[in-house]
């Protein structure tokens, strides 16, 4: 399931895609004017923010069990797909999906503000519910 929730935590959008690699997500409030979360099947096509939106996070993640390491990697787009601001990281001592998922989202929310980028949409890309 693809949805996209609003600042009231309406369902503003939502498409069904199937498959096991689907997610499904809950509104899980407003992080540092974040106005969308999006969690999406895996696709490899970049949508741009919707209309009126500034600019896209999207977030990455793969997971090692074998060594406990994650990596993550975020950018955030404007509506005309140009990177504004992008990190890349290892983090050691998670080995669960879930866990790497909600870093990764933790960290490029605290990379834009760090460089007082305004986020309007954020897509994350998860094989199970993070929610």
């Amino acid at each position: 399931m693809h949805v996209s929730y609003g600042r009231n935590g309406r369902n503003v959008r939502g498409m069904s895609v199937g498959g096991k690699n689907s997610g499904n997500v809950g509104f899980i409030g407003k992080p540092s004017g974040v106005a969308k979360l999006i969690i999406a099947s895996k696709s490899p096509d970049w949508l741009p923010p919707t209309q009126g939106s500034l600019n896209k996070l999207n977030t990455n993640v793969s997971v090692r069990a074998s060594t406990c390491f994650i990596s993550m990697g975020a950018m955030v787009r404007d509506s005309n797909g140009m990177i504004v601001v992008a990190v890349s990281k290892r983090i050691a001592g998670h080995c669960s999906t879930e866990i790497g998922e909600f870093l990764a989202l933790q960290e490029s929310i605290i990379m834009a503000k760090q460089y007082n980028v305004p986020i309007s949409m954020v897509e994350v890309d998860a094989s199970t519910d993070l929610l």
